[in-house]
């Protein structure tokens, strides 16, 4: 009985938009969303995306990638899906 082929692993992620800008007082918030890429070349659903801010004193960003502006300045957002990642 033939095996069933292995899992696809996770090649990439990438994260759109890849820049926002956001103003306090202004467009606080933006949605990011992450492409999970796979070993062969197509793209995976259901996978757990962890979101983690470079800068949490300038923006934070929920599980859910909703980042939010928190002081003037800049902050790479980065995506991570079973060890690789992607950033914005």
């Amino acid at each position: 009985q033939p095996q069933p082929p292995a899992p696809e692993t996770v090649a990439s992620v990438s994260v759109a938009p890849a820049a926002a800008t956001l103003q306090l007082g202004g467009a606080t918030t933006a949605q990011l969303a992450a492409t999970v890429t796979g070993s062969r070349g197509s793209v995976l659903t259901g996978r757990t995306v962890v979101w983690s801010s470079g800068d949490a004193t300038r923006a934070t960003v929920s599980s859910a990638g909703l980042v939010t502006a928190v002081a003037a300045g800049t902050a790479t957002i980065t995506a991570t899906v079973d060890g690789r990642t992607g950033t914005a």
